[in-house]
C-alpha cells in the first residue's frame, strides 16, 4: 500500500459492499426493527411549526425561530407557538427579526406566545410586537428599558451612535406604547434612564400581556425540526 492512498480492494467487492449498503438504508426505511412495514419516512417525520426564544437575543438566536415561522406562512398554516425565555440582546438583530416576522404576518399566520422565565429588554420588545396572543406565567420576570449601548471612539463617531440610538428608541417606545395603551410621556417615566421591573402577574394588569398562565398549561414541546427527508448518502464505487 503506497503512501497517502487507500487500499484497493477490487472492483467486484468495491461493488457487492456498495449495493449491499444501498439495500440495508432502503430496508431500514421501510421495515421497523420487528420485521413489519413500517409508514414512509416523508409521512412519519413532519414539519413543526412552534420554536422557543431562549438565551441572548442575536442574528444567530432567532434564525430557528424565523426559519420555523416562515415555513409556517409558506405552508398556510393558521398559528405558530413561540416560547420566550431571555434576557434580551442585540437590538439590531430585533429590529431585522420583526421587518421578517411582519411580512411573514401579512399572509395571515397568527402567533401564539408563551413567556416562562425571562422576558426582558429585546425579548420583550419582540412579545409586545409579533404576538397576537401574549401569554406569561406570574413566575417571568420582565424588564423594560430604552435603548441602551457602549459608545466609544471621537466626537463625531459619539454623537452619530447617539442619534442612532434615539432613533431605536424611538421605534420600540412608539411600537411597545401602542400595544400596552400607555402615552409615551408615561412610557419614559417608566424607561428613560431606568430599568422598568415586574411579574408575570402584574404584566396582565399593566396590559403587557393577555393571559396569565400556570407552566402546566403551556404547550409541552416547542421545536425547530426541519422537514422529514430520507437521505441515503452515495458509497463510492471506483
Amino acid at each position: 500500500m503506497q503512501p497517502g492512498k487507500c487500499r484497493d480492494i477490487g472492483v467486484d467487492n468495491h461493488n457487492f459492499w456498495g449495493m449491499l449498503t444501498v439495500f440495508l438504508l432502503v430496508a431500514s426505511s421501510l421495515w421497523g426493527p420487528w420485521g413489519s412495514a413500517a409508514a414512509p419516512t416523508n409521512a412519519a417525520v413532519t414539519p413543526v411549526y412552534d420554536a422557543a426564544i431562549e438565551g441572548p437575543i442575536s442574528e444567530g438566536s432567532l434564525s430557528g425561530p424565523l426559519r420555523v415561522i416562515t415555513r409556517a406562512a409558506r405552508d398556510r398554516k393558521p398559528v405558530v407557538n413561540i416560547k420566550f425565555n431571555s434576557p434580551g440582546g442585540d437590538a439590531f438583530a430585533m429590529l431585522d427579526f420583526l421587518v421578517e416576522v411582519s411580512e411573514a404576518k401579512s399572509r395571515g399566520l397568527k402567533i401564539n406566545c408563551w413567556a416562562d422565565g425571562a422576558l426582558m429588554s429585546a425579548a420583550f420588545f419582540i412579545y409586545q410586537d409579533i404576538c397576537d396572543v401574549r401569554n406569561i406565567t406570574g413566575r417571568t420576570v420582565v424588564l423594560a428599558h430604552g435603548v441602551s449601548t457602549q459608545l466609544s471612539g471621537n466626537q463625531v463617531d459619539i454623537e452619530t451612535d447617539l442619534a442612532l440610538i434615539k432613533v431605536l428608541n424611538n421605534i420600540v417606545a412608539n411600537m411597545t406604547c401602542a400595544r400596552m395603551g400607555m402615552t409615551r410621556e408615561a412610557w419614559d417615566v417608566k424607561t428613560l434612564g431606568r430599568d422598568w421591573w415586574f411579574d408575570g402577574l402584574e404584566a396582565k394588569a399593566l396590559k403587557a400581556a393577555d393571559n396569565v398562565v400556570t407552566p402546566n398549561q403551556m404547550p409541552t414541546k416547542f421545536g425547530m425540526e426541519d422537514e422529514g427527508v430520507l437521505v441515503i448518502l452515495p458509497f463510492m464505487v471506483r
